[in-house]
């Protein structure tokens, strides 16, 4: 059986001065840059809209290892990454580059299987 798990946004973090914002606090005027090198961009672009930002979406392969050119888009507008992605851009950042830090959850239903299963196993 499969499970959804919902991602809620928390907050902000800056990757240069370690600031934080609340998420609803919209930076650059709502116009941002959004870099996901995960599995399912567009997933990530979708929360970010949710929010209240105009995405300009810029997705990368799975395990993308970074370079300073991928993150850097002639302009103003903030970058907006995953917090993965973070981790690995924090060295060629700028100060204008931030993650959204979520929090994961899982339906109920998720633990009373997992119980279950191990129950059975242990049986």
């Amino acid at each position: 059986i499969c499970h959804d798990m919902h991602l809620t946004p928390v907050t902000l973090i800056n990757l240069r001065s370690g600031e934080t914002k609340p998420y609803t606090e919209i930076i650059g005027h709502g116009d941002v840059h959004a870099v996901a090198g995960i599995g399912n961009p567009k997933r990530f672009f979708e929360t970010l809209k949710e929010i209240g930002y105009r995405v300009t979406p810029h997705s990368f392969e799975d395990h993308v290892a970074f370079q300073a050119g991928d993150i850097e888009f002639g302009d103003d507008k903030p970058v907006i990454m995953t917090e993965k992605d973070a981790v690995k851009c924090r060295a060629i950042a700028n100060e204008n580059c931030w993650y959204l830090k979520v929090k994961a959850t899982l339906p109920p239903e998720f633990l009373q299987e997992v119980v279950t299963r191990v129950e059975t196993c242990s049986a």
